[in-house]
């Protein structure tokens, strides 16, 4: 990122100003991008420009600082806060600690001591903004991956490599969407009429897949994934009577694809079972 955002907050505007020219903050990695004169204004302004780092005294009229502090914890969780004062007080210094200040810094601010305050404040933040990346990379990465993830779990079932146990955790883990009162599956399998029809198997599984799919929700509700250059489809049925109405729905997608396809397709349909953990059978 280019720089950190800072807020400073202090009763007197010339203490404010004197801390704004102390230090180069671009060359620091840092903007000062709003002031405040109390703890009431300081929230207001927290909440519009997000400030990444807030630098605060303690004695101010209406809201002191460390209650301000407190305040803006809960509001921004992420920010952090240097505490000075001109007082030298053990409770001051405590509390400061408590509220998990990066430093508590006495007045007059010397201006060296100020950099360095910041200098070692700029290294934990890149530290947490470089963690903070790489966990948003893997949960982006994570999110990409659940409807491949989804589908090995649907594989995984078909072939009973899932444990019983672990079923309900993977359907919550991956928010997959497939629990009923009953299941059936169906397998279709597309050919070509004739030996010079020279079409890819792999080829013929997509397009009965996409035809497959473009059905969804007219008969009865399932779950499709291609398999080994079959089509497989999960039959997810709210009675045991539906199983009839799976059936016609799967022969209605066999006309339909060698129609559309021009090959042979044929199905096969297993018996209904009740669990998840049975679709093997």
């Amino acid at each position: 990122m280019d720089y950190y955002k800072v807020m400073l907050v202090d009763d007197e505007e010339e203490v404010r100003e004197a801390i704004k020219r102390r230090l180069n903050w671009e060359e620091l990695g840092f903007k000062v991008v709003a002031s405040a004169e109390n703890g009431e204004e300081a929230l207001e302004k927290a909440e519009k420009y997000l400030p990444d780092v807030v630098m605060s005294d303690i004695h101010m009229p209406f809201m002191d600082g460390l209650t301000f502090c407190r305040y803006l914890k809960k509001q921004l969780p992420g920010t952090k806060f240097i505490i000075f004062s001109g007082y030298d007080e053990f409770e001051y210094a405590k509390e400061a600690i408590r509220l998990e200040a990066e430093e508590y810094i006495l007045k007059p601010i010397d201006a060296e001591e100020l950099k360095s305050v910041f200098s070692r404040l700029r290294k934990r933040l890149d530290e947490e903004y470089d963690r903070r990346r790489n966990i948003e990379s893997l949960e982006n990465y994570y999110r990409e991956s659940l409807p491949i993830l989804k589908e090995q779990l649907l594989i995984g079932l078909l072939e009973g490599r899932i444990n019983a146990g672990a079923i309900g955790h993977y359907i919550n883990e991956y928010n997959f969407d497939i629990k009923a009162p009953f299941y059936c599956v169906g397998i279709l399998e597309a050919t070509a009429i004739s030996e010079n029809d020279r079409v890819n198997p792999q080829l013929l599984a997509i397009s009965l897949k996409q035809i497959v799919d473009e059905q969804a929700g007219k008969d009865v509700e399932y779950r499709s994934l291609n398999y080994l250059g079959s089509v497989i489809v999960l039959g997810m049925l709210k009675s045991t009577k539906e199983h009839q109405v799976f059936t016609s729905f799967i022969d209605s997608l066999c006309k339909l694809s060698s129609k559309i396809m021009g090959v042979d397709v044929s199905a096969g349909i297993g018996r209904t079972v009740g669990m998840l953990k049975d679709l093997s059978r």
